[in-house]
């Protein structure tokens, strides 16, 4: 997880790439649909999560398995890096949030069989949808489809706070840059951003419709929020003004719904936002400034949901229903 959130990572592309990209590497790498796949923070190592119950740590490298992480009791929903890299989080639908020490004492830097379960925390009602680390990797917060927000003190494994966040469930919560900030998104179509320190509500987001927000995240530079809602559509919001400056639309690609975060890639000539979709295999990604689609990939070939997705460098790499990681590398010219 870099400073920004675990939702963004910045890319730099060199001026021979052109903005397509094409598939690299394909694994199998769960037995059931993969939820969520994440670059560590140095890049060095993948996290995938499942509905198989498993987490699965690999090398970027050569995609060879490193750690299969078992606890949970049902599928995986989100995972988190701390920002050292020495300790992951996940999420499940069995409401329990797990803390895994992955440093040298116990995992990627170590031979062991099993890595260490540091914690396991528990406080939510429902299924847990999403957790993120904030930049110091001392405290995590969680969403869940109880419709609140919790945060916690990782060392103590204590609850700090419980927010009642939203009408609706939670989809994704992540910290800004600094800390100081967290932001959550609901399916009641809002998008709050709070004070992490008090757990005031500081300001409000919605679209026109109040269609679903799926997820939401940070921009590189912390001064913009990138949502994607089910109907299609991607919008980028200004923070201090609570504006919305530009809207990536999904109608060139039929029926498509978002399934898993948006991505900025930051090139050093032209950016980029990429999305999977939920009804599709496709991965859509626009020009920032000019919101045109540029390219699409495929996750597979049938038309099922791409879950989970991150980029890392010049790759894209994306995990869906079949189980499968697929690794996308950009061509240079």
């Amino acid at each position: 997880m870099n400073g920004s959130g675990e939702e963004v990572k910045r890319v730099k592309l060199d001026s021979g790439t052109s903005g397509q990209w094409g598939e690299a590497k394909r694994i199998t790498a769960h037995s059931a649909p993969v939820t969520v796949c994440k670059y560590s923070p140095d890049g060095r190592y993948i996290a995938s999560g499942s509905d198989d119950c498993t987490i699965k740590v690999w090398r970027r490298d050569d995609f060879s398995l490193v750690q299969t992480l078992r606890g949970h009791e049902k599928g995986i929903n989100d995972v988190s890096w701390s920002p050292d890299g020495d300790y992951l989080a996940s999420v499940s639908d069995d409401k329990s949030i797990r803390i895994w020490k992955l440093g040298p004492q116990g995992g990627i830097g170590w031979t062991a069989d099993r890595p260490e379960e540091l914690r396991v925390l528990r406080g939510h009602t429902h299924h847990i949808t999403s957790v993120s680390f904030n930049f110091k990797g001392n405290i995590l917060a969680t969403g869940s489809a109880d419709e609140s927000v919790m945060t916690w003190d990782v060392r103590q494994g204590r609850l700090m706070k419980t927010l009642a966040a939203h009408a609706d469930p939670v989809s994704a919560v992540t910290f800004s840059k600094d800390g100081t900030v967290l932001v959550s998104s609901s399916f009641d179509g809002l998008i709050r951003i709070w004070d992490s320190r008090s757990g005031h509500c500081l300001k409000t987001l919605a679209g026109p419709d109040k269609n679903p927000v799926m997820h939401v995240s940070f921009s590189p530079n912390g001064k913009f929020l990138l949502s994607t809602t089910l109907d299609g559509t991607i919008r980028l919001w200004n923070i201090l003004e609570s504006k919305c400056l530009k809207t990536y639309s999904s109608k060139d690609l039929g029926e498509f719904r978002h399934s898993c975060p948006s991505k900025f890639i930051m090139g050093q000539d032209t950016s980029y936002v990429i999305q999977g979709g939920f009804n599709s295999a496709k991965i859509a990604i626009w020009d920032v400034q000019t919101r045109e689609l540029v390219h699409q990939l495929t996750h597979e070939a049938q038309d099922r949901p791409v879950l989970g997705l991150d980029v890392w460098d010049h790759d894209i790499l994306s995990g869906g229903f079949d189980g499968q990681l697929v690794l996308f590398q950009p061509s240079q010219h």
